[in-house]
């Protein structure tokens, strides 16, 4: 039981980037971008009848969480400052990190919002106005 746990922990770790961010960090790799990129969040406690495992989206609390440690580790930029600073003669900088946000989910607004005013966060939001005006649906939601 108890190698079950450590290895679901480990799986944790490496899926929520931990150790990648460790590695950039623990190296002194500069000029690098790193890209967080999420798409829909979920409440802090799963609601009844929901139809994904919680486990499966960053929860609201986690993603606090990611920004308060991004925001105290590295530098924030957009995905087009990135790529302009990239291009420019100088290059990107050390320690920066792009969010970008997939598909236009409620909660990107509802709960992603609020909190990158809060820590005043820039992000890259892509959007899929044919889902969003309802000529379309996204298959992975309809499981």
């Amino acid at each position: 039981m108890r190698n079950l746990i450590k290895n679901a922990a480990k799986k944790a770790l490496y899926m929520s980037g931990y150790y990648r961010f460790k590695s950039i960090r623990a190296t002194g790799a500069g000029k690098r971008l790193l890209i967080l990129m999420y798409h829909d969040f979920a409440p802090d406690e799963l609601p009844e009848g929901a139809k994904r495992p919680l486990q499966e989206k960053v929860t609201y609390s986690q993603f606090e969480a990611h920004l308060k440690a991004v925001k105290n580790n590295y530098r924030i930029l957009t995905v087009e400052k990135s790529i302009r600073e990239m291009m420019s003669e100088g290059g990107l900088k050390e320690n920066t990190v792009a969010i970008t946000f997939d598909d236009g989910y409620r909660s990107n607004y509802e709960v992603v919002y609020p909190l990158l005013k809060k820590y005043d966060i820039p992000v890259t939001i892509y959007l899929l106005i044919d889902w969003l005006e309802g000529r379309m649906t996204l298959w992975w939601d309809e499981f």
